[in-house]
């Protein structure tokens, strides 16, 4: 009994980093950060697993994990040789590169650490932990008018955001939590509590203001209710294919024609708010100056960092900054795994509830990337699109591959 909770303590320790980085409260040790130190332990115990049951590089082929675990190797070295064919400054250079590096190692314990449902669920769970805190701190505000911590603004003093002095940041992380929990519902129907705790949180992303992850979670149940409809009149999403088929041609051509700003323009003059349409107009400039600057490096990308360095501002928007920063063959690799996810609404051997889920995850992904000032930086949502990426093997209705893979696994 000992020697099998030793063997699953990282997983705990790594679901411990989950949840203490979610939380974004900062507890130091000797003037270090304690998930540093719980991060090196925890890689410490996956070494010693490794080495005890002798697994090789395959282990990581289940559920695709291969393709997570070298995407984030090879990108921290793009982000390396860029250094030798960019002029970048240092300073926000170390900055990105220890957030990239960062990122890398909580991607491959991650993966490391989901190899069956059981361990999937530790991982979630934590998710669903800090959705709870997050959200019990979000309503003790709401009601008392008491915050834990001083605002960045004063034009923010009366939102919500429990340990994070931005609510922009507070509602991302709890918009990262959110799909986080959502992920229980391709196990079967959501228990009430969950249903409450889903309720809540909506709740205190409403007294944030934060309207990029209002919008995400409206485009959400949006598209969820669209997948809903169209299955309850025993579609099979062929329809939908034929859909998306169409519409890349009339998507490239207009980003060619230069059609794409003056349709987000109209969009910035009819639906944003009389206060925040100078707001919106700003983040379109950002994007116009980030793009300027990506076209200048000839689609290379100007180095981790320097978005900021070069724009005065964070870009606001999740793929255009890895686009600035990165270049095409990252971005590339971005829209590959949102693919990957996205696809899988059109699998028939999954539920249709849950093609409706990963239906609805990219839009929204995307509309709340262009919340947070930096959303890159959030380790959560980088867990959270792992999550989603993993679970359609983890969680399919097939159960055959997870006894198999927890047969190979226990076999060491």
């Amino acid at each position: 009994m000992i020697k099998v909770k030793v063997d699953r303590l990282y997983e705990w320790i790594v679901a411990l980093c989950v949840f203490m980085n979610g939380l974004g409260f900062v507890l130091y040790i000797a003037g270090v950060n304690v998930v540093n130190y719980l991060t090196v332990l925890a890689f410490a115990f996956i070494i010693m697993d490794l080495m005890r049951k002798n697994k090789s590089v395959s282990y990581f082929k289940y559920g695709n994990k291969w393709f997570i675990v070298f995407f984030f190797m090879f990108w921290v070295f793009y982000a390396c040789v860029q250094v030798i064919f960019t002029d970048i400054n240092q300073e926000y250079f170390s900055t990105g590169l220890h957030q990239l590096i960062t990122n890398a190692m909580f991607a491959f314990m991650v993966c490391y650490t989901v190899h069956d449902r059981r361990s999937f669920n530790t991982i979630r769970n934590a998710m669903t932990g800090v959705l709870v805190v997050n959200t019990l701190m979000g309503i003790f505000e709401i009601l008392t008018g008491i915050h834990f911590v001083e605002a960045e603004s004063i034009w923010d003093a009366n939102t919500a955001r429990a340990f994070s002095n931005n609510p922009n940041e507070y509602a991302t992380t709890m918009y990262c939590a959110m799909m986080g929990v959502v992920l229980f519902s391709l196990q079967g129907k959501l228990k009430m509590e969950i249903k409450l705790l889903l309720t809540g949180s909506v709740i205190c992303i409403v007294f944030s203001h934060s309207r990029g992850i209002l919008y995400a979670v409206i485009i959400f149940v949006l598209a969820y209710c669209a997948m809903k409809v169209y299955y309850g009149f025993k579609g099979n999403g062929s329809f939908f294919k034929l859909l998306f088929a169409m519409a890349i041609p009339l998507v490239c051509y207009i980003i060619v024609s230069g059609a794409l700003l003056e349709i987000i323009n109209w969009l910035v003059d009819s639906f944003s708010g009389q206060g925040d349409y100078g707001s919106d107009l700003y983040r379109i400039n950002l994007i116009r100056d980030g793009m300027k600057f990506f076209r200048e490096s000839h689609g290379f990308g100007v180095g981790a960092g320097q978005s900021i360095y070069l724009v005065k501002m964070n870009l606001h928007n999740f793929l255009v900054e890895i686009l600035v920063e990165y270049g095409i063959l990252i971005f590339t690799g971005i829209l590959f795994i949102l693919w990957y996810i996205w696809r899988m609404a059109f699998e028939p051997c999954i539920s249709k509830n849950s093609r409706c889920i990963y239906f609805a995850f990219v839009p929204s992904l995307i509309m709340a990337s262009i919340s947070s000032s930096s959303i890159n930086k959030f380790k959560i949502f980088w867990i959270m699109i792992i999550m989603f990426y993993l679970s359609g093997y983890y969680l399919s209705d097939s159960k055959q591959n997870i006894r198999q893979e927890r047969n190979v696994y226990e076999a060491g």
